[in-house]
C-alpha cells in the first residue's frame, strides 16, 4: 500500500508540472518580422604593407674645395635656386696668389728681354752684312796691293796700311758673327725660360681656378656648413646642392624583396609612385628602394609613409552599414541554428567595407535587415528564401 500511495503521489506531481509547462508555453506570444540574410564569401584581398621613408633631391652634390685657404665670399644661402655654372663661393689662397704674381712679373721681364734680344739680333745681322762687305773690299784691295808691291808700284808703307785694313775687316766679321751667335743663344735661353714659366703659370692658374667654386648643375641650395672666414682644406663640405626634382627613399623589410622591383608602384597619399632603383646595401634585415615623386610637392627631408601590395589572402569583406560597434568591439547579427546571434568580429574598416579577420565564416547567414531592441531569446526561422521570421517574446 505504501508503494502504491507513493507512486500515485509522484504521478500527480508529474501530471501537474506538465500542465503548468503547457499553460506557460501557451501564454507565449510570437511576433514575426521579415528580414533578409546573406552569405558573404571569401574574396582575394591584397596584403598591404606600410613602409617609412624620407624625401630627397634626385641628385645631390656636396660643394668641396680642391685647395686649402680661407672662404673669401659666399654668394648663396639655403633655399636659393642656382643655375649650372653660377659662382657659389670664392676661396682665398695667398701662397698661390704670390706665386702667380711672381711668375707673371718674371714673364713680363723675360718678354722685354726677348724683344730687346730680337732687336739686337737684327742689328748684328746688319752689322755682319756690312762687315762682310767691308771684308770683301779689304780682301780685294789686299790682293791687288800685294801684286803691286811685287812690281814695286807701291811702297811698303802703303801695302802695310791695306794689309791692316784687311786684318781689321776680318776681325769685324768674326766679332759680328760672335755677337749674333751669342744673342741667338740668349734668345733660345729666354724662350725656354718663358715656356717653363708659362707652364708653371698654367698649373698655378688651374689651381687658382679652384678658388672659384661653381654649381655643377641647376638646382637648389639645401644646406650651408661653413661661413666666410673659415679655413678649409680639400674635401671639406661647404655647401649641399640638390636638384629640384624630388625622390623618396624607403626602408623595406628583407622578406618583401621579391615584391619590390624597378617599375613597380607604391602608393603615397593614394597616388602612384614608381620604384626607380633598388639599393643593394642590406642592413639589419632591410633594403632600400628609391621612388620617383614626379609632380608631388614635398620638401627635402620630409617624412613619408607609403604602401605597397605584398601577396594576397582570403578574407570576408562586409558592407560598412552592417557592422556595429560597442566600445572597441565590432559585431554583426547572424541567423545560426534558429537563433539571432550577436557575433563579435576582429578586423578593420577599409575603403570599400569592413575587412573581417576572424569571427565569421562564409557559412554564416548575416542578417541584412536592421535588428532593433535585440534580446538574447530571439529566435529565427527560415520561411522562404532570403527571408526569416524573428520570434519575439510577448
Amino acid at each position: 500500500m505504501r508503494k502504491f500511495f507513493l507512486f500515485f503521489i509522484l504521478t500527480l506531481i508529474f501530471f501537474y508540472s506538465s500542465c503548468l509547462k503547457k499553460e506557460k508555453f501557451n501564454n507565449f506570444k510570437f511576433k514575426a518580422v521579415k528580414v533578409r540574410t546573406k552569405n558573404f564569401f571569401y574574396k582575394r584581398i591584397p596584403k598591404i604593407v606600410s613602409i617609412d621613408g624620407f624625401v630627397s633631391s634626385e641628385k645631390i652634390a656636396f660643394i668641396t674645395p680642391k685647395i686649402d685657404g680661407y672662404i673669401e665670399k659666399i654668394n648663396v644661402k639655403p633655399g636659393d635656386r642656382v643655375k649650372k655654372g653660377d659662382v657659389l663661393l670664392i676661396i682665398k689662397n695667398k701662397e698661390i696668389e704670390k706665386k702667380v704674381k711672381s711668375i707673371k712679373f718674371k714673364l713680363q721681364s723675360l718678354n722685354i728681354q726677348k724683344k730687346e734680344t730680337k732687336i739686337l739680333i737684327n742689328l748684328y745681322k746688319k752689322s755682319l752684312s756690312q762687315a762682310e762687305a767691308n771684308f770683301h773690299l779689304a780682301k780685294s784691295n789686299f790682293y791687288r796691293y800685294r801684286n803691286l808691291l811685287k812690281t814695286e808700284s807701291i811702297t811698303k808703307e802703303e801695302f802695310d796700311k791695306i794689309h791692316t785694313q784687311f786684318i781689321n775687316a776680318e776681325l769685324e766679321v768674326k766679332k759680328a758673327k760672335d755677337l749674333l751667335e751669342i744673342n741667338k743663344l740668349k734668345l733660345i735661353q729666354i724662350t725656354k725660360e718663358i715656356k717653363s714659366l708659362e707652364s708653371s703659370l698654367e698649373e698655378l692658374e688651374v689651381l687658382s681656378s679652384y678658388r672659384i667654386l661653381k654649381a655643377p648643375f641647376s638646382g637648389i641650395i639645401l644646406e650651408k656648413y661653413l661661413d666666410i672666414g673659415n679655413y678649409v682644406t680639400p674635401g671639406v663640405k661647404i655647401l649641399k646642392l640638390g636638384t629640384l626634382k624630388k625622390v623618396a627613399y624607403f626602408s623595406v623589410p628583407l622578406k618583401y624583396l621579391k615584391y619590390c622591383s624597378v617599375g613597380n608602384y607604391v602608393f603615397i597619399n593614394n597616388k602612384k609612385a614608381k620604384i626607380i632603383e633598388i639599393i643593394p646595401e642590406i642592413e639589419a634585415s632591410q633594403f632600400k628602394i628609391k621612388v620617383s615623386l614626379n609632380s608631388m610637392n614635398f620638401v627635402n627631408g620630409q617624412y613619408l609613409k607609403a604602401k605597397f601590395i605584398a601577396d594576397f589572402r582570403r578574407a570576408i569583406v562586409l558592407p560598412k552599414n552592417l557592422v556595429k560597434r560597442l566600445n572597441d568591439l565590432y559585431y554583426v547579427y547572424v541567423c545560426k541554428n534558429g537563433f539571432v546571434i550577436k557575433t563579435f568580429l576582429t578586423g578593420k574598416f577599409i575603403s570599400n567595407g569592413f575587412l573581417v579577420n576572424s569571427g565569421l565564416s562564409q557559412k554564416d547567414k548575416v542578417i541584412l535587415t536592421p535588428i532593433n531592441n535585440f534580446q538574447s531569446n530571439l529566435r529565427c526561422e527560415n520561411k522562404i528564401k532570403w527571408q526569416i521570421k524573428v520570434l519575439l517574446k510577448g
